[in-house]
């Protein structure tokens, strides 16, 4: 996704380009929602809202967003909506994501009803979801076979993704909920930065 500029060249030669757009399509609703809404010059920070009302979605709450959605004037946000209005321009958007698993999100951007009347939607195409396993992945893994052991629908999995990184005092709070809700859980926890374990 990160190299939407490549479009210019692709328009200059004539050829259709196709972005890849790594994350979610609930992610993709977002950044296409508040692109537009840039464009339409509302200069509301999405921190000032109580919740972010996105087309086919649930109203999400600005307190679950990340830091880089939610403040316009900062250079995380300008560069997000630069590269989400720049997918526009493509043929398609090939997205990491699954109909089944985002329904709504998928469906809302293939009607093209989270942008403004005049603004073109490429073509989507959820593909995913896709992940790298890498090489020395088995079926003998201790977390799998722990899996194997446990009842059907019975554990709860949190996953923040590549970005989702917390510090100590964080992933303290959130093990002690996992801890006091009595579910059994598996937690993908990206190790920390040397920064955050100060």
């Amino acid at each position: 996704m990160f190299a939407t500029d490549v479009i210019d060249v692709a328009n200059e030669l004539n050829i259709p380009s196709y972005i890849y757009y790594p994350s979610t399509a609930t992610s993709l609703s977002l950044s296409s929602h508040l692109s537009c809404q840039e464009r339409e010059n509302d200069q509301k920070d999405s921190s000032e809202m109580e919740d972010i009302h996105v087309p086919g979605l649930i109203p999400i709450p600005s307190t679950c967003l990340p830091n880089h959605f939610l403040y316009r004037n900062s250079a995380s946000y300008k560069w997000i909506m630069h590269h989400g209005r720049r997918c526009n321009e493509a043929k398609a958007v090939i997205v990491n994501s699954n109909i089944y698993l985002e329904k709504a999100a998928v469906e809302t951007l293939a009607e093209g009803t989270l942008h403004a009347p005049d603004m073109k939607l490429p073509d989507i195409y959820p593909i995913g979801p896709v992940v790298s396993l890498g090489k020395n992945i088995s079926r003998d893994h201790e977390c799998l076979n722990w899996l194997d052991m446990q009842p059907k629908k019975s554990v709860v999995f949190l996953c923040f993704g590549s970005i989702g990184a917390f510090d100590m005092s964080q992933i303290r709070q959130i093990a002690s909920a996992l801890e006091q809700s009595g579910h059994r859980f598996l937690w993908a926890i990206r190790t920390p930065s040397k920064e955050l374990l100060r």
